[in-house]
């Protein structure tokens, strides 16, 4: 019975000694500025280093850019300044905001924040397509398919040139309304103090105004 004790501890101990042969050695630590200049010569002596200083990092390429541009780089938030769309989306803008008595930057720019000109945008609230239409919204407006551009189109500006009808053509006014809903605009007596109702407001006014300044 000792014997085989014995053994298998024989066993464990020459497994062990395998295992230990084959640990990796710990890495060297890398030599760094001037040390990763000298270099060991065949006669044992280290060659001359040379007095550089070397960056602990290289300049990351947008940085190095505006450093070469001097500030001659003028950046602009992407969400203040509308893109193009697509020539089919821009057709129906012309169509149905000359047709409802909207500009056409104004309906551009609301369906720039709405969607980013994604015509299966789909919010978490249930709002649909270009200009993101809630369902009882585009029901009460007869619009069957809120997917469909020139449906969801044609339904949302009828719906802002009705706000705008009501809020005096004041266009803060009419955006609040659209995105917090009429009655907040009517309670607060113009764009209500939500962050979120401000901030889109301030969005497509800016929108607006730099497509006009163009």
């Amino acid at each position: 019975m000792l014997e085989g004790v014995e053994r298998i501890n024989s066993r464990i101990q020459e497994i062990q000694a395998r295992i230990s042969s084959f640990q990796p050695a710990p890495p060297s630590k890398p030599q760094t500025g001037v040390d990763a200049l000298s270099s060991t010569l065949p006669n044992g002596t280290k060659s001359p280093s040379v007095n550089v200083n070397l960056p602990f990092s290289p300049p990351r390429p947008f940085d190095l850019t505006l450093a070469q541009a001097q500030g001659r780089i003028q950046l602009r938030k992407m969400d203040e300044t509308l893109s193009n769309i697509p020539s089919n989306i821009e057709a129906l803008v012309q169509k149905y905001a000359t047709q409802n008595g909207l500009q056409p930057e104004l309906v551009r720019a609301v369906i720039q924040q709405e969607s980013g000109g994604n015509p299966h945008s789909e919010s978490v609230a249930g709002a649909m397509g270009l200009m993101q239409l809630m369902p009882e919204t585009a029901k009460g407006l007869g619009v069957q398919n809120a997917f469909d551009p020139e449906q969801n189109i044609s339904g949302g500006t009828r719906y802002l040139a009705g706000l705008m009808k009501e809020f005096g053509n004041d266009t803060p006014r009419a955006l609040a309304a659209y995105n917090a809903g009429p009655n907040a605009v009517r309670k607060a007596g113009g764009v209500p103090n939500f962050p979120e109702t401000q901030n889109y407001v301030r969005k497509i006014m800016s929108m607006i105004e730099n497509a006009r300044g163009r």
